[in-house]
């Protein structure tokens, strides 16, 4: 009984997640989830979930600490976001931008190109879901730099782990 209700529980959450996942594109839809669903692993580890402490908003508090006053896991913070297609936005212009959110937005707009990335580059792809997650508990951009940001989750939440094809 208590494994049936463990699937259950397990299958709600997958499918809870896959319906904050509002991508019209079946090529996008699939890279989203699958970079997202890698994301949401490296966050259930412990070394990973410093990064949120590595990084503070714009009024001085740690990501940390701004879980910490929601009451809720990076993960289930994670689980809370929208990733919706971003087509239709001005950044997804910028051919160097493959996802955007504002700093404690709950919406993450993702890019068309991202679908290509995330096929020859998971890890990476995964680690951009990471950072707009970031954004959405308030860090901002310039400084740190996005490539920063991205590599600070990369060397957290990817360091010493075999490669995933």
């Amino acid at each position: 009984m208590l494994l049936c209700v463990a699937s259950a529980w397990a299958r709600d959450a997958t499918d809870d997640q896959e319906a904050r996942v509002q991508v019209a594109r079946t090529g996008l839809r699939i890279a989203v989830r699958r970079a997202l669903h890698g994301a949401l692993e490296r966050l259930r580890d412990a070394e990973c979930i410093k990064v949120f402490s590595d990084f503070r908003d714009g009024q001085g508090n740690t990501l940390q600490a701004n879980l910490d006053a929601l009451g809720v896991s990076a993960e289930e913070h994670a689980r809370s976001i929208w990733f919706v297609d971003g087509s239709s936005q001005r950044l997804c212009r910028d051919t160097t931008v493959l996802a955007a959110t504002k700093p404690g937005g709950g919406v993450v707009f993702v890019c068309e190109r991202f679908g290509n990335f995330q096929l020859s580059n998971r890890r990476r792809a995964e680690a951009v879901l990471l950072h707009e997650v970031l954004h959405t508990l308030g860090l901002g951009e310039n400084p740190p730099t996005p490539r920063e940001i991205t590599d600070r989750v990369l060397s957290r939440c990817y360091a010493g782990q075999p490669r995933r094809m």
